[in-house]
């Protein structure tokens, strides 16, 4: 079933997807990026069961959420497992803190 969203909160999805469009048309870094005024999305959380406050943040982890919205349920399997496979690569690389760091970083884990 299509998500029903409000005109506001597609407002608020769009002003914490076009500060990622615009860093990655430029190539900078994203996996640090996080809005300096977080948007507030508590019916969209809601809508994606997640934690309230999760995806105002405009982290990484906001982003593929986001993306359940916009691919079909087949794509976002696909897309999901191909970033775990990447993570656990990236694990099995990365000293543990470094790891740790970066997930943080990207709001995969906040603590």
């Amino acid at each position: 079933e299509p998500a029903q969203l409000q005109a506001e909160e597609l407002d608020a999805i769009l002003r914490l997807v076009f500060p990622y469009r615009n860093k990655s048309a430029h190539e900078e870094v994203l996996y640090r990026f996080r809005l300096t005024h977080p948007e507030k999305l508590a019916g969209v959380e809601a809508m994606l069961h997640l934690d309230g406050g999760s995806l105002g943040k405009g982290t990484v982890y906001s982003m593929v959420c986001l993306l359940r919205l916009l691919l079909a349920k087949e794509e976002y399997t696909v897309f999901t497992n191909e970033l775990e496979r990447l993570m656990a690569e990236l694990k099995a690389e990365l000293p543990r803190r470094a790891y740790g760091e970066i997930m943080r970083d990207t709001g995969f884990r906040e603590n």
